[in-house]
């Protein structure tokens, strides 16, 4: 979604000023990334168990279960998404007992 910062009769100090503003607003927040891993989780119980989990520990993560997918698989969206995050998640997931890989894109 697109936000206009001026109007068509500001100034061009006004149009410049805004400009920046959303030039700093874009480059200091990063794109929510995702990651796909494939899992062995069968039972919904143990898929919001797990969740919750992730919850917990992760507030502003956001993960599903997709069941009917062959692959079990478990989507884990994040604000952050650096590496070491990734591995945490699946630490906590294998916690449960789980298998869980990165799905190969």
């Amino acid at each position: 979604m697109e936000v206009a910062f001026f109007t068509v009769n500001a100034t061009p100090m006004q149009k410049m000023l805004a400009c920046s503003v959303r030039q700093l607003f874009v480059d200091s927040c990063p794109l929510p990334s995702v990651e796909v891993f494939q899992t062995n989780v069968s039972s919904p119980l143990l898929a919001n168990t797990i969740i919750r989990a992730l919850h917990t520990r992760f507030i502003s993560l956001k993960a599903t279960f997709d069941l009917d997918d062959c692959d079990r698989v478990l989507r884990v969206q994040s604000p952050y998404g650096e590496p070491a995050l990734w591995e945490q998640v699946a630490a906590i997931v294998r916690g449960f007992g789980v298998q869980i890989e990165v799905l190969p894109e």
